[in-house]
């Protein structure tokens, strides 16, 4: 995995399907749609109808724009303050394991 800033963070298709039932590995899909809109210059479209057509086993959807991005900004996309996004992430966390609804 070569030409990416942190390599670390990213793993191959083999491990993953070896460790998509380890309860420390938790799979987020963000696909997010940039539909092009001359009068704003792009619709966000979240890909939540992609993932529920099919995904990994066990991952859980995330909404880019409204779940982990700094919504207060005029920008779209907006990086959240880490106690947002550790936030966030508890949430989907629980979400995962079935504690939320």
């Amino acid at each position: 995995m070569s030409g990416f800033t942190h390599p670390e963070y990213l793993v191959e298709t083999d491990w993953l399907s070896l460790n998509l039932n380890n309860p420390d590995v938790l799979v987020l899909d963000c696909t997010t749609h940039l539909i092009p809109d001359p009068q704003i210059t792009y619709q966000v479209k979240p890909g939540r109808e992609d993932f529920e057509t099919g995904h990994i086993p066990g991952a859980q959807f995330v909404d880019m724009l409204r779940d982990v991005s700094d919504t207060s900004q005029t920008l779209r996309f907006m990086r959240q303050t880490p106690d947002d996004f550790a936030a966030a992430m508890r949430r989907e966390q629980h979400h995962a394991r079935g504690d939320l609804q």
